[in-house]
């Protein structure tokens, strides 16, 4: 079998790995998403940020099919990081220590900074952000109601975050950077939650296409297509950042079945890496 046969074979056996994965995890909490108490403003917002990343993967996912439209996977990473940031800052919080300028809402359990007073911060700042971007809009480009129920919106939450006692701002998307450098020390995994984050965020916004050219024949080729193995590391990327971001989920909802979510993800995770391995060594 010849190097590209080789690709393609172990491209199509990791997405759809993926996506069991990812269903049987769907499966396995679906239950307990189903009844969770819907005052329970933590959980709420989680599960908000989940309705948004699991479509988002499975976008990922069919995406890295094609050559071409793949390269915007990149930008639904991102979009999944930006996920995990607020779902590790609601669970886990960042130490006090982690503060600059007292601008936002800091601090974790050690520090009496509650999960429902991070929720709070979260929902204030996302209410804020939302009623900005109405604010700049077109009447004309929303629905008749949409400005009216963002400043509802905004009210309530800004009552409830102010009840909290913390002093404040919200949390907004300037915290994500940090929040990610945070949450990459706290686990161990070094600083390449923010660093894909800031590569990632530079193609959203159109700031890198030096990395989608190809030298072909002397002539540089924009929008190239994607190699099987640029693919392959895009989707072990999606994989973690959703892993990652998806323990929180199990934590917030059903955290009894954490180990058996860990379990599913660690074969997944290690096909992964495996499969990367297999492709680099018949390239090398």
């Amino acid at each position: 079998m010849n190097q590209p046969d080789l690709s393609d074979k172990v491209l199509t056996q990791g997405l759809r790995q993926a996506r069991e994965w990812m269903i049987t995890g769907e499966e396995l909490l679906q239950p307990s998403i189903d009844s969770y108490d819907e005052d329970d403003l933590a959980t709420d917002l989680v599960l908000r940020l989940r309705s948004v990343a699991v479509p988002e993967f499975y976008a990922i996912l069919t995406l890295l099919v094609h050559q071409v439209e793949a390269i915007a996977a990149d930008v639904l990473i991102r979009s999944l990081l930006e996920a995990l940031a607020h779902a590790a800052w609601i669970v886990d919080g960042e130490a006090e220590s982690d503060a600059s300028s007292g601008r936002a809402c800091r601090g974790d359990d050690r520090s009496r900074v509650s999960v429902i007073r991070r929720a709070h911060c979260l929902e204030y700042g996302m209410a804020k952000q939302f009623a900005l971007s109405v604010q700049k809009g077109s009447p004309a480009s929303m629905a008749v109601r949409t400005p009216a129920d963002a400043e509802a919106w905004l009210s309530e939450a800004e009552e409830a975050h102010r009840q909290t006692g913390c002093g404040g701002v919200g949390r907004g998307y300037r915290d994500v950077a940090r929040t990610l450098t945070h949450f990459g020390e706290r686990m161990n995994l070094g600083a390449w939650p923010v660093d894909l984050w800031r590569v990632t965020s530079g193609v959203g916004h159109q700031l890198m296409p030096q990395q989608f050219a190809q030298d072909v024949e002397g002539t540089t080729l924009w929008g190239a297509p994607l190699s099987v193995i640029e693919r392959l590391k895009r989707l072990d990327r999606a994989a973690k950042v959703m892993a990652n971001f998806y323990q929180y989920v199990v934590l917030v909802v059903s955290p009894d079945d954490l180990a058996a979510y860990h379990r599913q993800t660690q074969t997944l995770v290690t096909s992964l890496a495996q499969t990367l391995s297999r492709i680099d060594q018949s390239t090398s």
